[in-house]
């Protein structure tokens, strides 16, 4: 289920850099993504860093008695 939603958000990060860009072009679109900042997705933040590669938080969570409880996360800052 993971996958799903990291698909999910690589689908909605794409729609806004194309909404942004104004223009199929894919330099345009390249740039548009290169300057998001903060889009708010199912995972988390996500940005991306001058590699193109996205800047999120990577997180360890064990599920207790139904409920998701956090033990660490990584913040991998563009």
């Amino acid at each position: 289920l993971a996958a799903t939603a990291l698909a999910y958000d690589a689908v909605h990060v794409l729609a806004a850099a194309i909404a942004k860009a104004g223009s199929p072009d894919k330099d345009k679109i390249r740039d548009s993504l290169l300057s998001l900042r903060g889009f708010q997705g199912v995972t988390g933040d996500i940005s991306f860093n001058r590699q193109g590669d996205a800047a999120k938080q990577a997180c360890i969570a064990e599920i207790r008695e139904g409920v998701p409880h956090f033990l660490k996360c990584i913040d991998f800052s563009p």
